[in-house]
């Protein structure tokens, strides 16, 4: 009896995760770490190493239409649209230590200051994709160290998935941080289960950008991927870097 009650109870979690059908769904998780160069003022600089987590899940709206056969019954058609959903977020935490010029440290600050930093974000987004060209907007939530703010959210291709198509970006990544930055572009292809994109992205503060590079490789219902960026050049020693990686389940 109490097993069978068990069951009645837990009954709804079941039936409300079930997947809509032939609903496309995807949960991705994301971990990824890196470091970048920020200016504090008057001169002076933060190096900040960071951790970053992040997850997202999409969901493909799935339209249904009804018909009737040749007998007369009717059947109800469901196909996935165009139109996805995504919900995602992500937390960053990491250390500052201050950069200060070489006078300023001998007199002033013969010690590094170290403080801690952490950025939250979620965001919702909805996007459209046709077979040559894609558009997506949303909006995003971001606290950093505890000030929050909603910023816009947009995404766009041009050109078809299976051959090179263009993007650009801005405040739609997830990772962000670990992966394209706030702002970013490039060139991108979908050959079968290998999906591939390479530009420039950045975290628009005036004081660096950097190729990026990501590869996503689906087999069966999982997914793998990596995201990767490297600065080609340094400043006060410091030269930025990101890397993360994800996996992912299609239901």
């Amino acid at each position: 009896m109490k097993k069978l009650l068990i069951l009645v109870l837990l009954a709804p979690l079941f039936i409300g995760a079930a997947p809509p059908e032939p609903g496309q769904n995807t949960i991705e998780f994301w971990g990824g770490t890196g470091q970048y160069r920020q200016g504090t003022g008057c001169g002076n600089y933060h190096r900040i190493k960071y951790y970053e987590a992040a997850v997202s899940y999409k969901h493909k709206v799935v339209e249904k239409t009804e018909y009737l056969n040749d007998s007369g019954k009717v059947y109800v058609k469901r196909v996935a649209s165009s139109l996805t959903v995504i919900l995602d977020a992500s937390l960053t935490r990491g250390t500052a230590v201050d950069i200060y010029p070489d006078y300023y440290f001998d007199d002033y600050f013969p010690t590094p200051v170290e403080e801690t930093v952490e950025y939250f974000q979620a965001g919702v987004k909805m996007q459209g994709d046709s077979q040559d060209f894609g558009f997506g907007i949303g909006g995003v939530v971001v606290s950093d160290e505890g000030d929050l703010g909603v910023v816009p959210a947009v995404f766009l291709r041009i050109g078809p998935r299976d051959q090179f198509y263009l993007t650009g970006e801005f405040l739609y990544a997830n990772p962000l941080r670990s992966g394209h930055g706030i702002l970013a572009a490039g060139l991108g292809r979908q050959a079968g289960n290998l999906e591939m994109w390479a530009g420039v992205g950045g975290l628009v503060d005036g004081q660096h950008s950097q190729p990026c590079l990501t590869v996503k490789y689906h087999f069966g219902d999982m997914l793998l991927g990596v995201d990767a960026s490297y600065g080609t050049s340094s400043q006060d020693g410091i030269t930025p870097y990101s890397v993360s990686l994800g996996v992912g389940y299609e239901f």
